[in-house]
């Protein structure tokens, strides 16, 4: 999946927007794909000549909350938020509902991976969706093909086979988009 570039792309719709303090939340920095979306979203930061706010232990309910909590209460506080997982942005969202802040007037956000009640909660949350139907069907086929190729008595293909799947940007309100 377009990691990289799909966190960049959230997170330059949230500069378009006027976002100056963007905060990245999180967990799971040791995984391929959440580092490559840290690292997109440091690349839009950086281009735009802004210091990114990096929060990616935050891996609990709880630690969400704490974390809002105190940005309730700072006044550096970011005004847009990144999410860098699906867990996380649900977390963000309930944390955010808790301590009665209010998307996007209080704090835009924008979540990498889409889920059912995204588009039905009170604000519809903006996400950079990927499409693990198209990538388990295209993973199925080369499976598929590779049996095939057994039982026809051909040689197994030894070689590694790599694809990446293109994201979207889906525009919901949470953004600051009407």
């Amino acid at each position: 999946v377009e990691n990289r570039e799909g966190a960049e792309h959230g997170v330059r719709h949230l500069i378009e927007h006027g976002h100056k303090r963007i905060a990245c939340v999180g967990f799971d920095s040791g995984s391929y794909t959440v580092r490559e979306r840290i690292e997109g979203y440091k690349n839009a930061m950086r281009n735009a000549g802004l210091q990114p706010i990096l929060c990616t232990d935050v891996n609990s309910l709880e630690s969400m909350q704490a974390l809002v909590l105190r940005w309730t209460t700072d006044k550096d506080r970011p005004t847009a938020i990144f999410s860098i997982k699906r867990i996380s942005s649900v977390c963000l969202i309930q944390a955010l509902h808790l301590h009665k802040q209010r998307v996007p007037e209080d704090f835009a956000v924008i979540g990498f991976d889409d889920f059912e009640l995204a588009e039905v909660l009170g604000t519809p949350l903006t996400v950079v969706r990927q499409s693990p139907t198209e990538m388990a069907r295209t993973a199925a086929e080369v499976l598929f093909n590779k049996i095939t190729n057994m039982q026809a008595n051909q040689r197994p293909d030894q070689q590694t086979v790599k694809m990446l799947f293109p994201v979207e940007l889906v525009v919901r309100r949470s953004c600051g988009c009407v």
